[in-house]
């Protein structure tokens, strides 16, 4: 189909202008809808406008990018629309596009009308972490290091594409900031610039600059590789009785959690710990030595402090009976809060919490596997059954129950209560139980239990944190490790752990801050 009279109106005689016709599409190969090439591949004109002819100029060190540019120039075109030709030869070009690269700590050389964007890959630093008996002062060690932008502009430090850092390795933050936030540094990131070539080059330099920049705006080059990283923070005991509930209650959630503290859960997209106790006002106090329970209203300034899933799968939730435990789980829920691991029979205790966070599917579940107390007390008792409230005990049908719910599109988090008190370093049976559920398929194990703080090791290639340590605990005066905690925010990408921060903390009579370094 030519052009209508009214179309060529106005057009100078004699210069002849492209037919826009029906071009069957052709197979593109697939590394040149990546980078530089999708602009190529989308850029058109305004209709109505002679085709032009465009040279593509890269440095040699890209040159399989412009090479990917050149062939996407030669796609098949809109109806009405003329495209924008490539040509191998400068001197017969109408306007030449330079591709020129630059990091994004380096500052823009122009206005993004300038010097579009087209194309952003993020690199980052990366540290080795964890392993068999690794301590949680080599973790806080490794990933203590500050990392700046003149480091890797002075050779002192090395970097890697952020989606080839895989377990064992995670992601450094540079300059205190992670790939997802803005200001980040080591974005490599292409720019076109258009340079017009006489007269017919001048004449659609302005089309062709205004084509870039609207298919950025408009995503049709997706030049924003930002990534979408899910935060979750995770924290030990939390026990609100001796005084905590009262200050709570009170003065609110900034009396006993600093500022630090507070930045952390309120900044992830999740944060859990696990709930040493009861929120009831009623119950039958258990025959134990110890059992802790705080008015039902400090479920609303634990979501205040930024908390969401709390642990019920431990050997607290039933200090004050069955009816402390509904009590507990209805004062949760009022505030928004999940409590998972314990319910009033095993298909409530196993339910996991499930939730789309960006675009990733996500599920958290609570579980208790330790030994027998001092006092005899015995978690497996506590267990809940067809019709017997309890919590989920990881004996076969509970652990039967975790399986079965485990998902290949999902990131599967396990809550764990477990191992023995006291000690730095797991048991051999807490390590086969951990074990057995990463290979049955969780992705993320985080524990709680010992008191104390213990390292963080990978099972293939799954990050555990064997336990956090205490988190808000009044009355562990004296005691070897349990005035210590740890409060872990781990960055997750397409379902790998990419960054871990670390905040060791501090704790007392009054609450928690976070430990000087």
């Amino acid at each position: 189909m030519g052009y209508t009279p009214l179309q060529n109106a106005g057009r100078p005689r004699g210069r002849r202008c492209e037919k826009a016709e029906r071009v069957q599409p052709r197979t593109i190969p697939r590394r040149i809808l990546n980078g530089p090439a999708i602009v190529a591949l989308c850029l058109v004109l305004p209709a109505g406008a002679c085709s032009v002819r465009v040279f593509v100029d890269a440095p040699q060190a890209v040159s399989e990018e412009a090479e990917a540019l050149r062939a996407g120039l030669g796609s098949p075109l809109s109806r009405g629309t003329p495209s924008v030709r490539p040509v191998g030869d400068r001197h017969r070009a109408d306007i030449v596009l330079h591709l020129e690269y630059s990091w994004s700590g380096e500052g823009s050389p122009g206005s993004p009308e300038s010097f579009p964007i087209v194309w952003r890959r993020p690199y980052a630093p990366a540290v080795r972490i964890g392993g068999p008996g690794s301590s949680s002062a080599e973790l806080l060690r490794d990933l203590g290091r500050a990392v700046s932008f003149e480091d890797f502009r002075s050779g002192a430090m090395e970097i890697r594409p952020l989606e080839s850092i895989r377990p064992p390795w995670v992601a450094l933050p540079v300059d205190g900031r992670t790939a997802d936030q803005p200001g980040y540094p080591l974005f490599r990131e292409a720019r076109v610039r258009v340079e017009p070539v006489g007269r017919r080059g001048r004449r659609h330099e302005d089309s062709v600059r205004a084509a870039l920049v609207n298919l950025v705006a408009n995503g049709t080059i997706p030049s924003d590789h930002t990534p979408e990283i899910l935060w979750i923070a995770a924290a030990g005991d939390l026990m609100t009785g001796r005084g905590i509930d009262h200050r709570l209650l009170e003065r609110g959630a900034d009396a006993v959690f600093d500022v630090q503290i507070l930045r952390v859960l309120r900044d992830s997209d999740l944060a859990t710990a696990n709930l040493e106790g009861t929120l009831t006002s009623g119950g039958v106090r258990a025959e134990k030595r110890f059992t802790f329970r705080s008015p039902p209203a400090v479920a609303e300034v634990l979501a205040d402090a930024g908390l969401d899933i709390l642990l019920l799968a431990n050997n607290h939730s039933l200090d004050r009976g069955p009816e402390g435990l509904s009590d507990t789980r209805a004062a949760l829920e009022e505030a928004g809060l999940a409590g998972l691991g314990a319910g009033a029979d095993i298909e409530e205790a196993a339910r996991p919490y499930r939730e789309l966070r960006k675009g990733q599917a996500l599920a958290v579940y609570g579980a208790a596997s330790f030994p027998r107390e001092r006092s005899g007390w015995d978690g497996a008792a506590a267990a809940a059954g067809p019709g017997r409230a309890g919590i989920l005990w990881l004996d076969a049908e509970g652990f039967n129950r975790i399986r079965t719910a485990f998902r290949e599109d999902t990131l599967d988090l396990v809550l764990i209560h477990g191992g023995e008190e006291w000690s730095r370093t797991p048991s051999r049976e807490f390590r086969r139980t951990v074990t057995d559920l990463v290979r049955a398929g969780a992705d993320v194990v985080l524990g709680s239990h010992p008191h104390v703080v213990q390292g963080m090791d990978w099972i293939d290639g799954r990050p555990v944190f064997w336990s956090l340590g205490n988190f808000v605990f009044p009355g562990m005066d004296g005691t070897p490790g349990g005035e210590e905690g740890l409060l872990v925010r781990a960055g997750f990408l397409e379902g790998r752990m990419l960054y871990v921060q670390t905040l060791p903390l501090t704790l007392s009579v009054e609450g928690v801050r976070a430990a000087r370094r």
